[in-house]
Parts: structure tokens; C-alpha cells; sequence
């Protein structure tokens, strides 16, 4: 069984949970090499041996106060414990070779290694990082990818992409995206697959404010889902069967339209009685705006269901933060805009002749609204005038170059570098501006400012980044490692 997997289906067996699953995730980019884990041991999870050197070093003539732990260490009088809970989680899993032996073994530089009897340490071959390599791949847990091909390697995979660029003609970073980001996914609802039920909320509600990309990722999980054959445990496979059947409702109008239970009872509802987890199907944006912009409610009733929404959703992605993994503030703001807009307009059909003071203010919206729009219209010529000059380009400059996600990364450094960060400026201008630099596409440029930089994506590329930085930037090197290692 993998790790991830076993950490969170024996959640409630495992006593030090919290440590236990932060080591299998910090361990995981690790797998293949030997010398990281055991520093990585060293440094965290070994405080006891650490202490009894300490002593030794010092003749026993020491307070315990003296001793200090290090930076995310496991405390000493846990240390052993969470050891074994460990090697317990990572024992079914040979991609965790090194650290099981290391375990088992008792291996560490502090004091003499004490073997345990309750374990044996597993062979470690010639090829065995090849072997690692191997598992890993089979588990589909090796990305992110940097090569398209790489994906498209895997005969499914090449079918799939076949089968739908033909119709979407889409480029090779943008296939690399989806791809990358649908491992990913599949990878955390794998986690969650213990209850098909919960875990199918992670894809269904997918949200990532593009409507061409969004069932592009869905439909290469269904796929993942589809042809993953690692699972020896039947039970395991059917579960894995029930989450792709209920996956197939995605975009379908059944599951997307409110349900007939509150259409019935719609007008006389009362929006703050409603059950909003529950109504929304787990906040599935589409239904969210099937809400507001029901005919039932007027605008202040829309901005109040929009108010309602997102406090339970704040409230309850604090409970499940696994499933509720999508980041919708900026989606219930553009909500809210586009409410007060939709008022406006209705506001236009009121007798031009009203002279009130009222009706002045609505007229100076309408001018502002009409030049924002002739300004949205000017901006638009000149991104299409933009796209075809890239285009020209293309044909004498190289593919090669960051992703939307590196570049995104770069120049958060770089402006934080010039004093400019999200608490101070607009996300929006950032992309603007990066746009303009690179040329690259603004919508994806704004989603990629959003970084997680605990993902596997966001480390790798990180520590890429840090390498270009090296000859120019070695302050800002430093800054990029020191955020890797926290």
C-alpha cells in the first residue's frame, strides 16, 4: 500500500499522526536518495540519540535546558515513538526503501545504531534506485513533468491526447499543465479514495476559473482512474470503480442544477436557514451561481445567499481542507460584481426623464461603465495584436523557456526583491504586467500567481529556479533555498 494512503486510512490508529504524515510527505521528493533521507533523519527525527550524545560529549554534567532542538525536529522524549509509527506506515511501500532500512537499522550519526529485532531491513540491489524509479512511476506519483512527451509516452495517455487536440488545438505547455495538475489531483483523491463518496467532490468540483481546462483535467483522471492497475487489494479496486462512476456526472445537467428538494420549496425558502454544504453539492461553483442568480431572489437576496455561501465555505474548508482544496474568493468577489452590475443595468430601464438625484448617480455609473468598457474593448485589440506578433516570432525563437508556473514564481522574487508583494499590490496588475513582459497568457498567469509552494510542482520548480539565479541573483538564491527548506 502506498504511504499516502496508509497514513490516511489508519488516521485514527496512528497516535502521532500529525508527525508521522509530515515525514511521509517531506520524504516523499527523497525516495531515490539515500544520503538526503538519512540527513533528513538526522536532522528531524532523532532528537533522542542527539540528546544522549549531547550528554556524553558533556560528561553528563548538563541540564536538559541546555539542549536545544532543531529547527521542525520531532521532540526527544517522541522522537523513538514516531519512529516506529513510521516504519509501521512506510513498510508496504518499496519506494520508501532507504528510509526503511534506515529504521530499521537504527541508522544515525549521533550514537552507536541499535537494530531493531522486530524488523527486517529489505535488500538494497545494485539497481535498486531503478527500481524505486520504477515503483514510483507505476504508482503514477512521478511528477511534475517538464517534457510533454514524458506523459505522452504511456500508450493511454497518447490516445487521449489524440482523441481531444484535434478539436481543442491546444499547445504543448498547455497539454503540460493539465497533465501535471490532473496527476496531481489524482494523487491527493487516491488519499481520499478510502470513501469514494467525499473524494469525488475533489474532482467534481473542480475549480480553476477556465472552462476549456477545467474538464480537460477531470476527464485525464477518469482516465488515471481507469487504467491504474497497482491496486492488489480488490476492495481497493472497487472503490476506485465507485469514484469513477459517480466522476462520469461531472458537467452533467442533473448534477449542476439545483435540487428538485429546494426548487420545490423556492421562492419561500429563507436563504439563512439553508443548508449550504449540502445545497451547493460542496460549493460547486456552478450550482453557487444557479443560486444567486435564480429568479426567486432580488439583489440584496443575491448578496446575501453570496455573504451565506462563503462563510460556510471558509468555515468548513477549515474542517476539510483535503477536499475543499480549491481557493474560490476570488470567484464569490467576481460574483458580487457581477451582481451590483446586473443592477445597474436594470436601473437603465428606468425613465431616462427622472431628474432625482438618484437617477444622476445612475447616469454617471453608466458613463463610468461605458468607458470601462470601451477600455476592456482597446485593451482586447491590443492583446490579439500582441498574439499575432508572438505568433510571428515563434517561428524563429525556440520552444524552449519557463512555464507559466516558473515565470510566476521568478517574478514574485523579483518584486518582492523591489518591496512589491500580494499584501500591497493586485495580483490582476502582476499578471498584467507579466503579460505584457512574456506574452504569455494572462488568465494562466493570474491562476499560477496563486502558489502553493508546499506542492511538488511549486518545490521542483523552485529549486530550478533557484539555479538560474545563481550567477546574477545569489541573494535571491538563497532566499528561494531557505524557502525550499522551510
Amino acid at each position: 500500500m502506498r504511504a499516502k494512503v496508509y497514513v490516511e486510512t489508519n488516521k485514527k490508529d496512528i497516535y502521532y499522526y500529525d508527525h508521522v504524515k509530515k515525514a511521509v510527505y517531506d520524504l516523499y521528493p527523497l525516495r531515490v536518495d539515500k544520503i538526503q533521507t538519512l540527513e533528513y533523519f538526522n536532522n528531524n527525527l532523532y532528537a533522542d540519540a542527539r540528546f544522549r550524545a549531547f550528554k556524553k560529549n558533556n560528561n553528563d554534567k548538563i541540564k536538559e535546558s541546555d539542549f536545544k532542538e532543531l529547527p521542525g525536529e520531532v521532540n526527544r522524549d517522541i522522537a523513538y515513538k514516531v519512529r516506529i509509527e513510521l516504519l509501521n506506515v512506510i513498510s508496504d511501500d518499496d519506494t520508501f526503501i532507504f528510509a526503511h532500512n534506515i529504521l530499521a537499522l537504527g541508522i544515525n550519526k549521533y550514537v552507536e545504531s541499535h537494530r531493531l529485532n522486530i524488523c527486517k531491513p529489505k535488500l538494497e540491489s545494485l539497481d535498486v534506485i531503478s527500481k524505486i524509479e520504477n515503483l514510483i512511476c507505476e504508482y503514477k506519483e512521478d511528477y511534475p513533468k517538464y517534457n510533454l512527451s514524458e506523459f505522452l509516452m504511456q500508450k493511454d495517455h497518447w490516445e487521449f491526447y489524440c482523441n481531444h487536440n484535434s478539436e481543442l488545438q491546444k499547445d504543448e505547455e498547455w497539454w503540460l499543465e493539465a497533465f501535471n495538475y490532473a496527476y496531481e489531483l489524482f494523487d491527493k483523491v487516491r488519499v481520499k479514495s478510502y470513501d469514494p463518496f467525499k473524494a469525488q467532490y475533489i474532482i467534481k468540483n473542480i475549480y480553476f476559473n477556465d472552462k476549456e481546462f477545467e474538464p480537460i483535467i477531470v476527464a485525464i483522471i477518469k482516465n488515471l482512474i481507469d487504467n491504474y492497475n497497482c491496486n492488489n487489494d480488490d476492495e481497493k479496486r472497487k472503490r476506485l470503480k465507485m469514484l469513477s462512476v459517480m466522476i462520469e456526472e461531472y458537467n452533467s445537467e442533473s448534477y449542476l442544477n439545483i435540487d428538485k428538494y429546494y426548487q420545490k420549496k423556492l421562492p419561500s425558502l429563507n436563504p439563512d436557514k439553508i443548508n449550504w454544504l449540502k445545497a451547493t453539492k460542496v460549493f460547486n461553483y456552478n450550482i453557487i451561481r444557479k443560486w444567486v442568480f435564480h429568479d426567486s431572489f432580488n439583489h440584496d437576496q443575491r448578496l446575501n445567499i453570496i455573504n451565506l455561501i462563503e462563510k460556510k465555505y471558509y468555515k468548513e474548508k477549515v474542517s476539510h481542507p483535503d477536499i475543499l482544496i480549491y481557493d474560490l474568493s476570488e470567484y464569490f468577489q467576481n460574483l458580487r460584481d457581477e451582481v451590483n452590475s446586473n443592477l445597474i443595468k436594470e436601473c437603465d430601464e428606468v425613465n431616462s426623464y427622472n431628474e432625482s438625484s438618484f437617477m444622476k448617480e445612475i447616469e454617471a455609473l453608466k458613463i463610468d461603465l461605458f468607458q470601462k468598457t470601451n477600455e476592456v474593448e482597446r485593451l482586447y485589440r491590443e492583446n490579439e495584436a500582441l498574439k499575432k506578433e508572438n505568433q510571428k516570432l515563434a517561428k524563429d525563437v525556440s520552444d524552449d523557456g519557463m512555464t507559466v508556473s516558473q515565470l510566476a514564481i521568478t517574478f514574485y522574487y523579483f518584486f518582492n526583491e523591489l518591496g512589491v508583494n500580494f499584501g500591497n499590490s493586485d495580483k490582476t496588475e502582476w499578471a498584467k504586467l507579466i503579460h505584457i513582459i512574456t506574452g504569455k497568457s494572462r488568465e494562466r498567469i493570474r491562476r499560477a500567481l496563486n502558489i502553493e509552494f508546499d506542492t511538488k510542482i511549486s518545490q521542483k520548480n523552485l529549486r530550478y529556479i533557484a539555479g538560474c539565479f545563481h550567477n546574477l541573483f545569489p541573494l535571491i538564491e538563497d532566499k528561494i533555498i531557505k524557502d525550499i527548506k522551510e
